[in-house]
C-alpha cells in the first residue's frame, strides 16, 4: 500500500541480472472505483484523488501472458511524489497574457486584449487547478468598431469607411454655411465610440450692404452667401468706375467695392492769389500762391448735385516778410522785425569774422533759423576782439538785411604763480601761463612798488612809468614789458638783471629798501582795454614793520569791454 496527497507521482524500475527474476512491466494503480495503468520505465503519470489511499499493483507482461508479480518480484520500484504544475495558460485570441509564469495549484493568469479589440465580458481570470490543469476564462475579444461617424447639421463627413480603433472622420460645412468654434475632426476611441465634435456649421450672412457716398443701393434684402447689391449714382450724377456690383463672400463679407459719382461742374474755380493743390472734378483743394499765405476761409470747393461750385472762402493776404531794425544786442544776439502776420518763416544767417590784427584768422560759419515771432530773436557764440559782419536771409521773399558788430576783449585769466617772500636785491620769479588766441594783443607789465610811506596802486590805470636812474621812484615803476605772442607756457624771470624788456630797463633793486612785485596783464585792441594784476612777490631789503592797512579793487569801463583794477594802500 502506499499513501498520497494529490501529488504528481513518478515510478521507476530496477532489475538485478538472475534469471529466476522477472520485474514487472506495468502497474495497475486502483483508487476507489478508478483504475489507472502505466507502462514502466516510460515516463509519469498523474493520479488526482480526494482520498488517502490507493492501490498499486505490479504486473509482468510478456506477449499473451501476463503475471501479478506478488512472489518472484526480484525489482525494486520506487514511488517519487512530485508537486502538481499547470503548464503554461491556454492562449487566447486577440489577448493578451499577463503572468509572472508561476504554474502550481491557485496560480493565476490575467487576460487583456490587444490594441484595437475590446472585452464585452468580465471573466478574464484563468487558475491552474489540482487536476494540473488551468480552468477556462469566460473571456473573448472583438475588435473595436466605432460604426457610421454621427452627422452634423449642414456639414459633409469626409471619411474613409474606415470605423477600427484610431479612424478619422472630418467634417467641412456644406455650401453657404460656415464653420463656428474649433475642431472639425472625430476620432474613434476605445470605448467604441466616435469623439465629440464641438464645430457647428451656421448660414453665411454678409448683413446689411456697405454704404458709397452720392448712390442708391438696389438689393433684394437677402444678406446670403452669393448674394448681390448694385449701386446706382444719385440723379444728375455720373459713374466713374467700372464696378458698381458687390457679392456677399464665404467670409461673412461683402467684396469691397468702389463707386464714384461725380456732377459735371466744369473746371475747378478761381480763387484770387491761390492755385489749385488737388483736383478729382468734384472737389478742389486751394492753397495760396508763393508771397501769400492763409488768412481766412475755408480751402475746398465742392462740385454740388446741380451741377454748380460751392466756392471756397479762402483769402490770401500778401505776405510781406522783412528783416527790418536788425540790431545787436549783448554782443552776442539779433533781434529784427519780421512783419510776417504770425506766420513761420525760415531764416538763413551767414556770418563773418575778421581780426585786423590776425590776418589768417577766419570765423565763417552759417545757422538756421525758424520762427513765427514778430520780433524774432537769435543768439550767435561768436567770438571775442573779432570784426563780424551778419546777414539774415527769409527762405520765402528772399528778404535780406545785414548788420556788423564788434565783439570785446574779455578779461585775461592771471597766470598760475607761486607768491614769495625773500631777501635780495635781484629774485627770480616763476610762472605757468596758458595760450590764446588773444596772445598777439597782450603783454605782462612788472612793476616795481617801494614799500614806503602811503601808497595807493591802480591795475586799470594806463600809467606806464619808467626807472630814472637820476630821480628816486617812490611811486614805483614798470622794469619790464613781455609781449605774450610766441611766449613760452612757463617762463622765468629775474627782477634786476638790469637788462631791457621792451622798451623798460630792469633796474637793480635798491639795498635796504622793501618792493612789492606785480604783474599786470594787458590786452589792446583799439579802444578796447582789458587788464588784470596779481601781487607776484615781495623783496625785503632791511628789517622793518610795515602794516597792510588796505586793499582797494577799483572797476572801471573802458571804450570797449571790462577793466579790472586791483590797488593796495601801505604805511608804516
Amino acid at each position: 500500500m502506499f499513501f498520497l496527497s494529490q501529488q504528481r507521482f513518478g515510478i521507476t524500475s530496477h532489475a538485478w541480472d538472475h534469471w529466476h527474476c522477472m520485474c514487472a512491466t506495468h502497474i495497475f494503480i486502483t483508487v476507489g472505483m478508478r483504475m489507472y495503468q502505466y507502462v514502466l520505465l516510460m515516463g509519469h503519470g498523474v493520479v488526482l484523488t480526494s482520498s488517502v489511499k490507493v492501490s498499486i499493483f505490479f504486473y509482468y507482461a510478456h506477449g499473451n501472458m501476463t503475471l501479478n508479480l506478488k512472489q518472484r518480484m526480484c525489482c525494486v520500484c520506487v514511488c517519487v511524489c512530485l508537486e502538481i504544475q499547470c503548464g503554461s495558460p491556454p492562449v487566447l485570441p486577440h489577448s493578451v497574457l499577463f503572468w509572472n509564469g508561476v504554474s502550481k495549484i491557485g496560480s493565476v493568469a490575467l487576460y487583456g486584449c490587444d490594441v484595437g479589440y475590446r472585452s464585452l465580458v468580465t471573466g478574464n481570470v484563468s487558475v491552474c487547478e489540482s487536476d494540473g490543469q488551468w480552468s477556462n476564462p469566460d473571456y473573448s475579444c472583438e475588435e473595436v468598431d466605432c460604426g457610421v461617424p454621427v452627422s452634423l447639421p449642414h456639414s459633409v463627413v469626409l471619411w474613409n469607411n474606415s470605423s477600427s480603433l484610431g479612424s478619422v472622420a472630418l467634417y467641412v460645412c456644406e455650401a453657404g454655411y460656415r464653420p463656428v468654434g474649433e475642431g472639425n475632426v472625430s476620432l474613434c476611441n476605445s470605448d467604441a465610440k466616435w469623439s465629440r465634435v464641438n464645430m457647428r456649421c451656421e448660414e453665411i450672412n454678409c448683413g446689411p450692404p456697405p454704404e458709397c457716398p452720392l448712390t442708391d443701393i438696389l438689393w433684394n434684402k437677402a444678406s446670403t452667401l452669393g448674394s448681390v447689391v448694385q449701386y446706382k449714382c444719385k440723379y444728375g450724377l455720373k459713374q466713374q468706375s467700372d464696378k458698381n456690383m458687390t457679392t456677399c463672400t464665404s467670409d461673412g463679407t461683402w467684396e469691397k467695392v468702389f463707386v464714384t459719382c461725380t456732377a459735371h461742374c466744369g473746371p475747378a474755380p478761381e480763387v484770387p492769389h491761390a492755385e489749385v493743390a488737388w483736383d478729382n472734378s468734384t472737389a478742389v483743394i486751394h492753397r495760396c500762391v508763393k508771397g501769400h499765405y492763409r488768412h481766412t476761409g475755408s480751402d475746398i470747393s465742392i462740385c454740388d448735385i446741380t451741377g454748380k461750385w460751392q466756392i471756397a472762402s479762402l483769402h490770401c493776404k500778401e505776405l510781406k516778410l522783412t528783416v527790418n531794425n536788425l540790431v545787436v544786442i549783448n554782443e552776442r544776439c539779433l533781434r529784427w522785425n519780421a512783419e510776417n502776420e504770425g506766420y513761420r518763416e525760415k531764416y538763413t544767417v551767414t556770418f563773418v569774422g575778421l581780426r585786423d590784427f590776425e590776418q589768417l584768422f577766419s570765423d565763417r560759419r552759417k545757422k538756421i533759423f525758424s520762427s513765427s515771432a514778430l520780433w524774432p530773436v537769435l543768439c550767435l557764440n561768436l567770438l571775442p576782439a573779432t570784426n563780424y559782419t551778419i546777414t539774415i536771409t527769409t527762405e520765402s521773399t528772399r528778404a535780406t538785411s545785414t548788420v556788423t558788430a564788434n565783439t570785446s576783449i574779455p578779461v585775461p585769466p592771471t597766470p598760475e604763480i607761486k607768491y614769495s617772500e625773500v631777501e635780495a636785491s635781484s629774485l627770480t620769479l616763476k610762472l605757468r601761463r596758458s595760450t590764446n588766441t588773444l596772445d598777439s594783443i597782450c603783454m605782462y607789465q612788472v612793476f616795481v612798488i617801494p614799500v614806503e610811506g602811503v601808497m595807493l596802486f591802480d591795475c586799470s590805470s594806463s600809467v606806464s612809468p619808467r626807472f630814472l636812474a637820476q630821480q628816486r621812484c617812490d611811486r614805483g615803476y614798470v622794469t619790464a614789458q613781455i609781449q605774450l605772442s610766441g611766449l613760452a607756457a612757463e617762463i622765468n624771470f629775474t627782477v634786476g638783471d638790469q637788462q631791457l624788456y621792451g622798451d623798460f630797463f630792469n633796474a637793480h633793486l635798491e639795498n635796504g629798501r622793501d618792493y612789492y612785485i606785480i604783474l599786470r596783464t594787458v590786452c589792446q585792441w583799439g579802444k578796447s582795454r582789458t587788464q588784470s594784476c596779481v601781487i607776484w612777490a615781495k623783496a625785503r631789503g632791511t628789517s622793518y614793520i610795515m602794516k597792510i592797512s588796505a586793499l582797494v579793487t577799483v572797476g572801471s569801463i573802458g571804450a570797449v569791454g571790462s577793466v579790472i583794477v586791483m590797488g593796495y594802500w601801505y604805511s608804516w
